[in-house]
């Protein structure tokens, strides 16, 4: 997510997704290490920044998504 397309990425295109369906909607903002998390029929989001258990359809399984290994090689620039 960008400052340019933050509105963007957390209207328009979220609730487009969940209208056609997505049962999950992810929006990974990298300056802040976070993933906010929109869920079909949900009225908010859940800020998570350590760990985020995805469950796809088509697996039938949980994945965990560690969010430390996912920003591992991110640059530190929260500062600025």
């Amino acid at each position: 997510m960008s400052p340019s397309s933050r509105v963007y990425d957390r209207v328009v295109k979220r609730e487009a997704y969940l209208a056609l369906g997505v049962e999950e909607y992810w929006v990974v903002d990298m300056r802040a290490r976070s993933i906010e998390v929109w869920k079909r029929g949900s009225a908010g989001s859940e800020r998570v920044v350590s760990s985020v258990t995805w469950r796809p359809s088509a697996l039938g399984t949980d994945i965990l998504v560690n969010l430390d290994e996912v920003f591992r090689d991110v640059g530190d620039d929260r500062a600025s």
